[in-house]
């Protein structure tokens, strides 16, 4: 595939989450004749459903990113150009909106937080452990960014290289991908070493399904390998239920030899 032609087809997409660390190494002595370099110990400084409630949501909406890019280099991905817009629209709403709602309600609650924490913790609790409220909400920020590779022509020996780079790393992703999914789904079709079947997950078999459903969008660089592939297991998973292949120990036994075959 040509430079211009995927730099036309892909974005790159970085996250990046900032929030008040609520965990500190704690000097507590430990009551025990075991090794003490054997335990490590954690202060918990605020006992806070608000701090939590951001901490999971930040985790949520990467997740809920996750289902439309592919992995890239550290803190950045690769996000197919067709995705763009979804995606924006997950993140703007979550950067504008939600997230500062939720910081609110923290810095709301955060001096009664802290003044249970005192109780709590007692004679290790420390002061400086705890911004002011009026710094509190500087701990918290939430940023994204998406850029692609249409460079400018006197850049284009710079975006070529990158190309090849992505390239490969987009091949990568999309086997490691693809391989992981049918290999699971092929070991939970085996037997254990007793002989029993082992327990099939219906996660398994909607994973790949989705994958497959949802691979022609990821498929930037247009592999006509990878594609042939996808496309002999789309067949093969096309309505396949997993409960059907509970209680038929042939269709069992076939979708478990093919998709060892496939991984």
């Amino acid at each position: 595939m040509n430079t211009e032609s995927l730099a036309k087809r892909v974005l790159f997409l970085t996250i990046h989450c900032n929030r008040f660390g609520n965990l500190r190494k704690s000097a507590v002595k430990l009551d025990t004749t075991a090794q003490h370099n054997r335990f490590k110990t954690n202060q918990t400084l605020l006992d806070s459903p608000e701090l939590d409630a951001i901490m999971l949501r930040d985790t949520a909406v990467k997740r809920q990113v996750e289902a439309f890019v592919l992995p890239y280099k550290i803190a950045c991905v690769i996000l197919p150009a067709e995705s763009g817009k979804e995606v924006k629209q997950i993140l703007t709403a979550y950067e504008k909106v939600e997230r500062p709602e939720l910081v609110k309600a923290f810095v709301a609650t955060y001096v009664a937080r802290v003044q249970d924490a005192k109780i709590a913790l007692k004679d290790e609790f420390v002061e400086g452990h705890y911004p002011t409220v009026e710094e509190i909400a500087e701990e918290f920020s939430f940023d994204w960014n998406l850029f692609s590779l249409d460079l400018p022509e006197d850049m284009k020996d710079k975006a070529a290289s990158m190309i090849e780079d992505v390239t490969k790393a987009v091949a990568e992703a999309l086997t490691a991908s693809a391989h992981g999914l049918v290999k699971k789904l092929a070991d939970s079709l085996s037997t254990n070493e007793d002989g029993s079947s082992k327990k099939i997950c219906d996660t398994h078999f909607e994973k790949l399904q989705t994958w497959l459903a949802n691979f022609d969008v990821k498929n930037v660089i247009n592999s006509t390998e990878l594609k042939a592939e996808m496309d002999k297991l789309s067949g093969l998973m096309k309505g396949m239920d997993p409960e059907l292949v509970r209680n038929n120990d042939t269709l069992r036994l076939k979708l478990h030899t093919e998709l060892s075959a496939a991984a």
